[in-house]
């Protein structure tokens, strides 16, 4: 997980179509791993404790929990309906941000599988906070240790599908996209992280490399003008 500040227009037009609409409760979700679904979790909570809202980051990635070893948590046991669903919050510090690492286990845990019990407990979880976003495991990795995604993400009043174009695959996104649906989830839209994909002007000043041993001061003019274009600086 990368923070990033909270300042960015990219994060400010999520937020203002989620957590900055009235939507209570969000759920960040991808189809596989690497998507940056928890930097964009532990983003847009921080952007709403920024907001002055009271918010909760509850990390539900038994597959691959980040937000807790990124804010050095450490797992705990905690299950829906308990009082350890509430004691097991961490306030981190006085940023109005506050986080529930993932649980250690889920054996035997049937609340954590029954989209009822996940349902009450964001009820409960929005008794004491503003705002509560769920980073979930990826939809599309299913196995017997993870805790259902489009189970939790019915449970909130909004999700949010990220996927990450050149890793993605379309089959996937719309495999996923059918297991949110399938399970009653409100899907408000998708985000594509760009990460992989520089700007035009990145990809031409690498290509110029390819002539510098033969024109090195031409290359190196060429250079200088594609990185004041502000065009070719957009991304792509």
């Amino acid at each position: 997980m990368i923070p990033f500040p909270v300042r960015y227009a990219e994060l400010n037009a999520v937020y203002g179509k989620t957590l900055g609409h009235g939507v209570s409760s969000l759920a960040v979700v991808g189809p596989e791993p690497g998507c940056g679904v928890s930097t964009l979790a532990h983003a847009l909570a921080r952007r709403g404790a920024a907001g002055g809202n009271k918010t909760l980051l509850v990390d539900v990635s038994m597959a691959n929990p980040s937000v807790g070893p990124a804010l050095g948590l450490a797992a705990v046991d905690w299950r829906p309906g308990d009082e350890s669903a509430v004691s097991s919050i961490v306030a981190l510090g006085d940023t109005g941000l506050s986080a529930l690492a993932a649980p250690r286990s889920i054996v035997g845990a049937w609340a954590f599988r029954d989209g009822d019990a996940l349902r009450r407990q964001v009820v409960t979880w929005l008794e004491h906070f503003d705002r509560v976003v769920m980073d979930p495991s990826p939809l599309n990795r299913k196995n017997q240790q993870n805790i259902p995604s489009e189970m939790v993400c019915a449970a909130c009043e909004g999700t949010v599908l990220v996927a990450q174009p050149g890793r993605t695959s379309e089959s996937s996104v719309l495999e996923a996209a059918d297991r949110l649906r399938s399970a009653g989830a409100n899907i408000l839209g998708g985000v594509l992280n760009d990460q992989y994909m520089p700007p035009l002007a990145e990809e031409l000043c690498r290509e110029t490399y390819r002539l510098e041993r033969w024109f090195p001061e031409l290359m190196a003019a060429l250079r200088l003008v594609i990185r004041r274009s502000k065009l070719l600086g957009q991304e792509i």
